[in-house]
């Protein structure tokens, strides 16, 4: 009877380490799992602020005149823009203050190019405008494959990004319609933003 007991109560010692080891395992599993998403959450933030500190780097007033100047564009003249080729805006002190600064011409420059109530844009100007605006696509293509990708923060981004898509023309929309499917991951991030809009607006209506 002895012996038995004694058995026993090596089976339940070596039965309860069995278990303590499993659980301990297990922890140690556990742990390391969310180490490894901490890390990559971590690395995911930092990818997205280098790529931040990169738009900010490369965006210049330049850059910046060139976009808002190609939106008010029509897309007839956008083609001519997508082709190389010269094109005319409406002559007033807006357009002339803008094209003045986008390609450092001087105002009587500008007003030299003047024909007909329009202002004539050459075709190394048009160059100019094109190189920058496809630039400009690039860096935010970029920027944006790594939301669609999963591979940065998409919340940061999502907050630094969305105001370029909170209108009718937002971020370029006419110009890459015409060359289009050249910035797949900059249409699927509108559309995203679009989405979101939407279901805010459909909120807030409800709460109404």
């Amino acid at each position: 009877m002895e012996e038995i007991k004694i058995t026993d109560w090596i089976s339940a010692i070596a039965s309860s380490i069995t278990t303590i080891s499993l659980v301990f395992i297990i922890l140690q599993v556990y742990l390391q799992k969310k180490q490894t998403a901490q890390d990559h959450e971590r690395s995911r933030r930092e990818k997205a602020v280098d790529l931040l500190q990169c738009w900010f780097k490369e965006l210049d007033q330049k850059s910046s005149l060139a976009r808002k100047f190609a939106e008010t564009l029509s897309e007839e003249v956008l083609r001519s823009v997508v082709n190389n080729e010269e094109f005319y805006v409406d002559d007033n002190n807006s357009n002339k203050e803008t094209i003045s600064a986008i390609f450092e011409l001087e105002i009587d420059k500008v007003n030299e190019k003047i024909e007909n109530g329009h202002i004539l844009i050459e075709r190394k100007y048009s160059l100019q405008l094109r190189w920058q605006l496809i630039t400009y696509l690039n860096m935010l293509e970029s920027i944006v494959s790594a939301y669609v990708y999963n591979v940065a923060d998409r919340e940061l981004i999502e907050s630094e990004f969305k105001y370029l898509f909170a209108h009718n023309n937002g971020a370029l929309r006419k110009f890459r319609s015409i060359v289009h499917g050249s910035y797949p991951c900059i249409d699927i991030f509108e559309q995203k933003m679009i989405e979101k809009n939407k279901n805010k607006l459909n909120e807030k209506f409800k709460l109404g």
